[in-house]
């Protein structure tokens, strides 16, 4: 089915790009220790962009001459004490969250919209907005309990059940391993100039290991609006929004009226069959109507 792999291509898409902005390590920084529910920059006086370094190592240059990220090298800092270091600090020490994110493709009509939510170690990712191409997946959603996976169909209430291969503790998942440098400088889009924090890192997606540079920019409050990296396609350009530290619990629910369905594979890996959730196969009937209602949404 193509639809079913698209989606599971794009919310995949969406959890690794808010991976991207969450994962990277780091021992410094990150909102105010005695108060856990700050976010970066709101109760420190020292923001981005201020003049200010909070490590005062890195670099005694005026923030106010910062140079131009996209035209020249920048000003050599430490993840530590960077402004988008603090802030995955900080929202790694967050049980919870949920956000909105933008992604488009620098010179392509490609659009792509997700809202995506943190809970405890469950993930859930819904596609708002699908602009990649004519099979449309907006509504889908993918749901991680740690156990298992589920892609669901709120249009039609249908979910696709599946054993969940890694756990948010294995190696095989998509994750920041090491910021080999860590550069500020200012970004101007869309006509206005931010702070930004040019990143190198070394990204592993379980075995593999790439080099990935991100632009961070950030606003006076430490939080990202846009996240640039580079891809085989061009640079990716992320708009983050609406990030909130409260979140529905009944995200990491499948709803009680949705009809769940599992593929059964042979033992040997050569055939396999869609049945209930209890596993009985379903008939020709239930497949067809099943394949009528997955068509009824493309």
């Amino acid at each position: 089915m193509r639809l079913y792999k698209k989606a599971a291509a794009v919310l995949l898409a969406a959890a690794m790009a808010v991976s991207m902005m969450t994962a990277c390590g780091g021992s410094n920084g990150g909102g105010n220790p005695e108060n856990p529910d700050s976010k970066p920059g709101v109760t420190d006086p020292e923001k981005p962009g201020d003049g200010k370094d909070d490590n005062k190592g890195d670099d005694k240059k005026d923030d106010t001459a910062l140079p131009d990220l996209d035209k020249e090298d920048g000003i050599d800092i430490s993840w530590q004490s960077s402004k988008a270091g603090q802030y995955v600090q900080w929202l790694n020490s967050k049980q919870s969250y949920s956000m909105t994110t933008s992604t488009t493709v620098a010179g392509s009509a490609d659009k792509l919209v997700t809202f995506s939510a943190v809970s405890n170690g469950k993930t859930y990712s819904k596609v708002i907005e699908d602009g990649i191409d004519s099979s449309d997946v907006t509504g889908m959603a993918m749901l991680n309990t740690g156990k298992y996976t589920y892609q669901m169909y709120p249009k039609v209430k249908i979910a696709f059940k599946g054993e969940n291969k890694t756990s948010s503790s294995d190696d095989s998942t998509t994750k920041i391993d090491t910021a080999l440098s860590v550069k500020k400088g200012t970004k101007t889009y869309n006509g206005k100039t931010y702070y930004a924090e040019k990143i190198t890192a070394i990204v592993s997606e379980g075995d593999k290991k790439t080099t990935q540079v991100m632009t961070y920019c950030l606003n006076d409050q430490g939080m990202p609006e846009y996240i640039f990296t580079k891809t085989d396609r061009g640079v990716a350009i992320t708009q983050i929004s609406d990030l909130k530290t409260d979140v529905d619990q009944k995200l990491f629910e499948v709803p009680s009226d949705y009809e769940v369905y599992i593929t059964v594979v042979s033992k040997d890996g050569m055939t396999s069959y869609v049945a209930h959730e209890n596993g009985v196969p379903l008939t020709k009937e239930e497949m067809e109507e099943l394949a009528k209602k997955l068509s009824s949404i493309q």
